[in-house]
């Protein structure tokens, strides 16, 4: 068996999806924490990223980034349901450049039928600004079709709703379309599959997220 080729361009945008408990948050730790300019949108108040300051609102994001640190965990209020927040904070990511932009909960920002502006120039435009895109989701039947279109790679983890991966298979390809059924076993579509989707085995953890090279993991 061959591994797939995940190597990621420094500004490479990347889409993570799967059902709760799965494994995207697990991998998107083990390929991006590690990144020494890193922002971090958690809408769920639950992630923990070493190295770096954790702030709730853009009055404190503008005050640490990147003046006092570069990698940030940024808790949006559950309230502001516009995304007034978040949107001021990609804002300023942009403006600096040269920072890797992890969303989880993504489609709380790019439904269907509305993405915060922040975001779609982010994803539009974040390579020559130096900042690659990470968008993690449960439910990608709701993401934006730029977020999946304008991803160079993709991981689907477990979708256990068909509707979720037809969505992906409609703009990754038909491969995508077969459920995962080991805990933390993925599909990978993306540069070195050659238009294709390859089945990973399960990832292996590292034992410090963030600290460890992409997880071993192999096609089959």
């Amino acid at each position: 068996m061959s591994r797939p080729d995940f190597t990621l361009g420094p500004t490479d945008r990347v889409l993570i999806v799967g059902r709760t408990g799965s494994g995207k948050s697990t991998l998107a730790r083990v390929l991006f924490y590690g990144h020494r300019s890193l922002v971090v949108i958690d809408p769920k108040h639950e992630e923990i990223l070493p190295r770096s300051i954790t702030v709730t609102t853009p009055a404190e994001f503008r005050r640490v980034f990147p003046q006092r640190s570069s990698r940030i965990v940024f808790r949006p209020d559950p309230e502001d349901h516009r995304a007034t927040d978040v949107d001021e904070v990609i804002r300023r990511v942009l403006a600096y450049g040269n920072t890797c932009l992890l969303l989880h909960e993504t489609v709380d920002y790019a439904t269907p039928t509305r993405i915060v502006p922040s975001l779609r120039r982010a994803i539009k435009t974040g390579r020559s600004l130096g900042v690659p895109v990470v968008a993690c989701s449960q439910r990608p039947i709701g993401l934006h079709n730029d977020v999946i279109a304008e991803a160079e790679h993709v991981f689907v983890f477990d979708l256990a709703i068909e509707g979720d991966r037809e969505k992906v298979a409609g703009i990754v390809g038909d491969g995508v379309r077969e459920r995962v059924g080991r805990p933390f076993e993925f599909l990978y579509a993306g540069p070195g599959t050659s238009g294709g989707v390859v089945r990973c085995d399960p990832i292996r953890l590292p034992a410090v997220p963030g600290a460890a090279p992409p997880p071993e993991t192999e096609a089959r």
